[in-house]
């Protein structure tokens, strides 16, 4: 009886540790990504350490890209819209390709 129970504990114990591989690698990736847009938005429409801080608690409060948008300058958010139209996505999750 015992030598039936060894098999099936040995199984809950491999797809636990692979259940909680996965979930931490997808975090960091969001970590990561997260970084990287950040990095984007300073870079390329001078938003400041601030602002990012504000439109982070906007998103994480349930408030939409609209909303956070709203802590740009008008300035930034025209830079933004140029920025958008000459460098279209394609459909709808489609990204650039990354230098890396």
């Amino acid at each position: 009886m015992k030598l039936r129970i060894v098999p099936i504990v040995a199984a809950l114990v491999v797809a636990s540790s692979l259940a909680l591989a996965e979930s931490d690698s997808n975090g960091s990736g969001k970590h990561k990504n997260h970084q990287r847009h950040a990095t984007h938005l300073q870079e390329k429409f001078g938003v400041s350490d601030d602002q990012l801080s504000q439109m982070r608690e906007i998103r994480e409060n349930g408030g939409s890209r609209e909303d956070a948008r709203a802590v740009l300058s008008d300035s930034q958010q025209d830079q933004m819209d140029q920025w958008r139209q000459d460098n279209p996505r394609g459909h709808k999750g489609q990204r650039p390709e990354s230098d890396e």
